[in-house]
C-alpha cells in the first residue's frame, strides 16, 4: 500500500511539474501579448474546462503531460484569423519568442530551487558538522570485521571486532593511536590504514577519564579512503582493521534547518555543487568514448576491465 502510494505521489508531483511547465510558457507568451488560446493539463477527452478572457483554461482525461496553444507559432500556422495576425508568435522579436521557448525549463529549475528552500527552511538536511572529517572520533563498535567492502555484512567466519574484544564501548572518543594524537574520526581512519597489524595501544576517552588498552588489528579488504572530492578508488587492499565505525556526537544534530535568507545561500552554493558536478560528468564523456566505439564493434576487450552485470 505504501508503495503504491508512493508511484501515485510521485506521478502526481511529475503531472504537476509538467503542468507548471506549460504554465511557464502561457504566463511569459501573455506577457509579451502573445494570444493564448488554450492551456490543458492532460490529453484526451475533456473532463471540465472554462474560458476566462481569450483563454480556456481545463482538464483532460490522460493526465500524462499537457499544453498550452500560442497562436501563429510558425508562419505555417494556417489557423490564424486576420484579426490575430498582428499577434501570432512567429512575428515577435525572436529574443521574446526565445524568452517564451525556454520560460517552461527556467519554470522546473526556479520549482528546484523552490523545493531546496523549502527543505532548507522548514524539512532539515544533513549537518556538515556531522561530517567525520569535523568531529572528533567517537566510535560505534561493529559486530565483526567483515572480510571486503563490497559484502559488507558478518559472515560466521569473520572475525569478532576487535575493539569491542578490548573492551571498548560505543560512545568512547579515540584520542591517539599508538602514540599518534587523534583529533578527528577521518585522522583515526588513517592512522588505521596506515598503521601495522597485530597489537596497537588505543589511547580512548570515557565519561572524562583517559584510558588506553591494548587492540589487536586484524587485516581486512578495504577500498582507500574517498579523495577530497568523494570519489571512491574502486581497487582493494588488505589494511589493518579496528572493528568500529563512525558515532555522530549526541550534542550535535544529524540534520539542520536554516533562516529565510540564509537558505537562499545554502540553495544557491548546493545548485553551484550540482551544476559544477554534471559539468565534471559531461567533460568525462569524451574519455569513454573510445572505450563505447570498442565495445560497439566488437574489438577485444582490456582483460583488465570489470564483467558487465546483467
Amino acid at each position: 500500500m505504501a508503495y503504491l502510494l508512493g508511484v501515485i505521489l510521485f506521478a502526481l508531483a511529475i503531472f504537476i511539474s509538467v503542468c507548471l511547465h506549460e504554465a511557464g510558457h502561457m504566463v511569459t507568451a501573455k506577457a509579451f501579448g502573445m494570444k493564448v488560446t488554450r492551456y490543458f493539463a492532460g490529453f484526451g477527452p475533456t473532463l471540465w474546462s472554462f474560458k476566462r478572457g481569450e483563454t480556456e483554461y481545463g482538464l483532460k482525461g490522460i493526465p500524462l503531460g499537457g499544453f498550452v496553444k500560442i497562436v501563429g507559432m510558425t508562419p505555417q500556422d494556417d489557423d490564424v484569423a486576420p484579426a490575430d495576425q498582428p499577434r501570432a508568435m512567429w512575428r515577435y522579436p525572436l529574443w521574446k519568442r526565445t524568452v517564451v521557448m525556454s520560460a517552461g525549463s527556467v519554470t522546473h529549475f526556479l520549482l528546484g530551487f523552490v523545493v531546496l528552500w523549502i527543505l532548507f527552511v522548514f524539512v532539515g538536511v544533513p549537518n556538515p558538522a556531522a561530517d567525520p572529517t569535523k568531529q572528533r572520533a567517537m566510535i560505534s563498535l561493529a559486530q565483526c570485521v567483515y572480510a571486503n567492502d563490497d559484502e559488507a555484512t558478518c559472515a560466521p567466519t569473520d572475525p569478532a571486532s576487535p575493539a569491542k574484544l578490548a573492551g571498548l564501548r560505543d560512545g568512547d572518543v579515540i584520542t591517539a593511536l599508538d602514540g599518534k594524537p587523534i583529533k578527528t574520526y577521518e585522522d583515526l581512519q588513517k592512522a588505521i590504514r596506515s598503521g601495522k597489524f597485530g597489537p596497537v595501544d588505543v589511547t580512548y576517552q570515557r565519561d572524562g577519564q583517559t584510558q588506553t588498552t591494548v587492540v589487536s588489528l586484524v587485516p581486512a579488504t578495504r577500498h582507500p579512503l574517498p579523495g577530497a572530492d568523494g570519489k571512491q578508488d574502486p581497487s582493494q587492499s588488505t589494511v589493518p582493521a579496528l572493528g568500529v565505525t563512525y558515532e555522530v556526537p549526541p550534542e550535535i544534530p544529524l540534520t539542520v534547518t536554516y533562516g529565510p535568507v540564509e537558505a537562499l545561500g545554502q540553495g544557491t552554493r548546493y545548485t553551484g555543487q550540482v551544476f559544477g558536478a554534471m559539468g565534471s560528468a559531461i567533460g568525462r564523456i569524451p574519455q569513454k568514448v573510445p572505450a563505447l566505439w570498442n565495445s560497439l564493434s566488437g574489438k577485444p576487450r582490456d582483460p583488465n576491465t570489470p564483467i558487465s552485470v546483467a
